[in-house]
């Protein structure tokens, strides 16, 4: 095993990431058994704005998918006569779009949305040691079932999926209780390969990276220590990114942005609520301020799920690899270099934790630009290269 070694280094920061202009974090909670919120989340603050309260459920809801392209979210639930609905909703007003009654009228997991085709996938468990593989058109409710798996000695963890690639993964106890990873294909539901996982423990949700084919993930060594690894779904290899002390308890399921950060909730030592966020190219995590939804029902509230996405710009593509950013943090100046002249960046953006636009030049160099921060107030920023075919790359500035 190829260990990663990083300098853990816990500081707290804070930004607003706007859905329209820079992007959102999204979660969803009970707030009783119900009813339902959709929050959006301010980093800046920790405050959660409710973005729609759902009453007249019978039962729970499975946690959100999010199509950020067309600003809307999805989910399945019960109403209070127990039958099942797919739901559509619209992450700028909040209001229910669809509601088709779901074929398969039973429990489902994790929704994963796909981005290529426009369907819903889950993993859903049949009995203890079965579960089937499901594509749901959340237009009309309809389920096909593409495979059934037998053979579990226990839960799995959530799907997560490979878009562009029609692959599915998850991970879990075969029948003899080793651990594997599990690659399916999302076309005929065949189940691929299962390589033994390296670290034999079961895993929160994993998280697929396109740009390296490869899964995040983290678990809890105890409720004060989570490690979060690296793994490859086709030798069930593991590198750990990172080890993170002082949480009060047990983290939820995670998501990537597209800023390559790892977003996940968890309770810290003295039992405060906090979004955190590790960078998987340094190892470096970060806590957003204290959640202000602490105290609005009680006891801490358990959230269910945290989505999130940022610039509606272009992720993980070739043009991101192509540009650096130094010193970052700074409390001088950032130096913007990129290797390629042809890239022909045409203006430089920034905008504040509000998703204001604070700064902006035009770029006459065909290979770098430099901006003075030192009048800046300290905080998170981000960045928009413009080229001159409309393409545009996005990142995070530390001012500290």
């Amino acid at each position: 095993m190829r260990m990663l070694k990083f300098t853990i280094l816990v500081f707290l920061f804070s930004t607003q990431l706007l859905q329209a202009q820079i992007g959102c974090a999204y979660a969803q909670r009970g707030i009783s058994s119900f009813s339902q919120q959709i929050l959006r989340i301010d980093p800046n603050t920790g405050n959660f704005d409710t973005l729609s309260t759902l009453n007249g459920f019978g039962a729970g809801t499975t946690s959100l998918a999010i199509d950020s392209v067309n600003g809307r979210c999805f989910f399945s639930g019960w109403d209070t006569a127990f039958v099942h609905y797919i739901y559509t909703m619209s992450l700028s007003s909040g209001q229910i779009l669809q509601q088709p009654v779901a074929e398969g009228q039973y429990n489902l997991g994790d929704l994963q949305y796909n981005t290529v085709n426009g369907f819903l996938y889950t993993l859903t468990s049949i009995t203890t040691n079965s579960k089937q593989l499901l594509r749901i058109d959340a237009l009309t409710g309809n389920f096909d079932t593409l495979g059934t798996y037998t053979g579990f000695g226990g839960g799995s963890t959530a799907l997560t999926i490979d878009a562009a690639g029609n692959r599915g993964y998850f991970t879990g106890p075969d029948s003899v209780f080793q651990f594997r990873v599990y690659t399916l294909d999302l076309v005929t539901g065949s189940l691929i390969n299962s390589p033994l996982v390296e670290t034999q423990r079961n895993f929160y949700d994993p998280q697929f990276k396109a740009s390296n084919q490869l899964l995040y993930t983290h678990f809890g060594v105890n409720s004060a220590v989570s490690i979060f690894l690296e793994v490859d779904p086709q030798t069930g290899d593991c590198d750990t990114i990172g080890t993170v002390t002082g949480f009060g308890g047990g983290t939820t399921a995670a998501v990537l942005t597209d800023n390559n950060e790892y977003l996940f909730f968890g309770f810290d030592s003295v039992f405060n609520h906090r979004v955190y966020s590790l960078d998987l190219t340094t190892g470096l995590i970060s806590m957003w301020p204290i959640a202000q939804v602490q105290n609005a029902v009680g006891d801490p509230s358990y959230i269910y799920k945290c989505v999130a996405f940022n610039f509606n710009g272009i992720a993980e593509n070739d043009l991101d690899n192509q540009v650096s950013v130094y010193p970052n943090p700074s409390n001088t100046f950032f130096q913007f270099t990129w290797a390629k002249e042809d890239l022909a960046f045409k203006t430089l953006s920034i905008y504040d934790g509000c998703g204001k636009e604070t700064y902006t030049t035009n770029i006459n160099s065909r290979t770098g630009v430099a901006i003075e921060v030192s009048a800046w107030d300290s905080g998170i920023y981000f960045y928009r290269l413009v080229t001159e075919n409309g393409q545009f790359v996005s990142g995070k500035l530390l001012v500290d």
